[in-house]
């Protein structure tokens, strides 16, 4: 497998709890303790995966992928650690989700995976999104690219979208149990 930016940066996207391609530091808003419920479903081991299209040419990638997030309740901070694999090798992963003393707002997500840096990311309706943008190796030009993060509990999804014009494309869904 080729070094190409996009690919890793959408393969790091898929692996959510197990670190999408980005680094994260920004002050989310959410309603009521929505933001500390969100956290604490996502304690536990997750194991998932799913196939994401990796190139603007269509080209797909399988990943697998396994997470152990544990809650400091002395921080509220949940840190993340896990691994993804590819036909083509593993990337280690690891991030962390913190939420304010009221639990209505995530203040800060960090994820890093291959050094790669994200703008910002959002929390609304129940979901969170992380953006972050990366170079497609086929066209060589920088496009946007997003993951969603739904569920928590016992199941949670990723839903991972790129940008390269004015809309959103989804690229993949990789689906999480513990």
């Amino acid at each position: 497998m080729k070094r190409g930016t996009h690919r890793n940066f959408l393969i790091a996207l898929g692996c959510w709890l197990a670190m999408p391609l980005m680094e994260v530091a920004a002050p989310v808003e959410a309603h009521a303790a929505a933001a500390e419920n969100y956290v604490k479903g996502l304690i536990g081991k997750w194991r998932g995966g799913g196939t994401v299209e990796v190139s603007a040419r269509g080209r797909k990638m399988r990943l697998r992928c396994v997470t152990t997030n544990a809650l400091r309740k002395s921080t509220r901070t949940l840190t993340m650690r896990g691994r993804c694999a590819t036909s083509s090798g593993t990337r280690s992963l690891t991030g962390s989700i913190r939420y304010s003393s009221d639990g209505k707002r995530i203040t800060s997500v960090s994820m890093r995976m291959a050094g790669r840096t994200s703008s910002g990311g959002s929390f609304r309706g129940g979901k969170l999104f992380v953006t972050g943008s990366g170079r497609d190796e086929d066209t060589g030009r920088t496009i946007a690219g997003r993951s969603i993060i739904s569920g928590g509990g016992r199941a949670y999804s990723v839903t991972i979208q790129s940008r390269p014009n004015s809309k959103w494309k989804t690229s993949g869904v990789l689906s999480f149990r513990k």
